[in-house]
């Protein structure tokens, strides 16, 4: 069982991993298995925003990360493309 400390702990260091994609949800193949892929702290949620200019996204996103206390925020846009897994682990690990 978590002490206190632990807990808290845990909860500072969850990530909102927020997603941002066309309207039509379509996007590559090798980006949906690099999502499937994505190992985050336990409790970190994905927060998708879709359809909307990618600045808006991103404040939507960011807004929502500080109004419900997560310690990180890591964004995975669909356009992203060639991310190996020891990349996406190294920059998660950065956190």
């Amino acid at each position: 069982m978590a002490g206190s400390w632990e807990i808290v702990k845990q909860r500072n260091n969850r990530v909102l991993v927020g997603i941002i994609h066309p309207a039509d949800y379509k996007v590559s193949l090798q980006w949906a298995s690099m999502l499937r892929d994505l190992q985050v702290p336990p409790g970190s949620p994905f927060f998708r925003a879709a359809g909307m200019h990618y600045g808006h996204a991103r404040n939507l996103i960011l807004k929502t990360a500080l109004d419900k206390g997560f310690g990180y925020l890591f964004f995975c846009d669909a356009d992203i493309r060639g991310l190996s897994r020891s990349s996406r682990a190294s920059r998660l690990r950065a956190l």
